[in-house]
């Protein structure tokens, strides 16, 4: 059996469908033959999942794109909970929703209300969020999951702001993809202006793995070519990743590639 199409990750369910699971904001297909655990092992139903549960998910790259879980297993400890509320104070590593503070790791999964990984400087005081966190470690509990919810601040810039900006900036799809080792992904920016244009790679977990490009772009269409490395010129592991173009601090898009090796 080659695995260079698997993908295992853990992470929180988001939402179910009717044969799929939604966790990390990738759909997971669920079939017959998806073997579902609970924390001791034993074979449960997919009835038996829920929204907020932490899994460990194994999938296979189905030929279309599409990932089919082979086998789902709940990784939730005695000290997970889930609360939705305000965000009163936000730093580096530590997050205070309503009261409580929660420690931000490397590994806290943060989402956009559409379910899209954003980085972490993304979440402001006065944001509503929902957070999952684990405190059987002792200490603050840690955040595993921050996605924000709708209902933010009026200071915040929101969508409205950006309404423009797709007619005027493009971020195509990468080329190829699925991808191994490298792979094209097209920006237009039309008009003549200068723009400050950033294009960053982050990992399934929103931690940025490289930045492509930071600069001046005038316009036209541009062709920025990733090879699978980090910023320090390692090999990345295969999975899922996403691209994203700011333009003058304001994020155009954020799209979806699959590395497989």
């Amino acid at each position: 059996h080659n695995n260079n199409n698997e993908l295992e990750l853990q992470a929180v369910i988001d939402s179910l469908g009717a044969n799929s699971v939604i966790a990390a904001g990738v759909e997971f297909l669920v079939d017959a033959h998806t073997l579902i655990l609970d924390q001791s092992g034993n074979p449960i139903t997919f009835n038996d999942l829920s929204v907020g549960l932490t899994v460990e998910i194994k999938a296979l790259q189905q030929p279309d794109g599409s990932f089919l879980a082979t086998r789902i297993k709940i990784e939730d400890s005695p000290g997970f909970s889930m609360i939705s509320g305000t965000v009163v104070t936000v730093m580096s590593n530590t997050i205070v929703v309503s009261r409580p503070q929660f420690q931000v790791l490397s590994s806290t999964v943060v989402l956009d209300e559409d379910y899209r990984p954003v980085p972490y400087s993304n979440i402001t005081v006065g944001q509503n969020v929902t957070l999952w966190s684990d405190a059987s470690a002792g200490g603050h509990p840690v955040a595993l999951q921050i996605k924000m919810t709708a209902g933010n601040n009026p200071t915040d810039l929101g969508d409205n702001s950006g309404d423009n900006l797709p007619q005027r900036f493009e971020l195509g799809q990468n080329y190829p993809n699925p991808f191994n080792p490298s792979t094209i992904i097209p920006v237009t920016i039309k008009g003549k202006q200068w723009q400050q244009a950033e294009l960053h790679i982050y990992n399934i977990l929103g931690e940025k793995v490289h930045t492509l490009f930071y600069g001046l772009l005038n316009g036209g269409s541009y062709e920025f070519t990733w090879n699978g490395l980090d910023q320090q010129g390692n090999a990345v592991a295969s999975g899922i990743y996403f691209y994203q173009l700011i333009i003058d601090s304001q994020l155009v898009n954020t799209r979806r590639m699959v590395l497989l090796k």
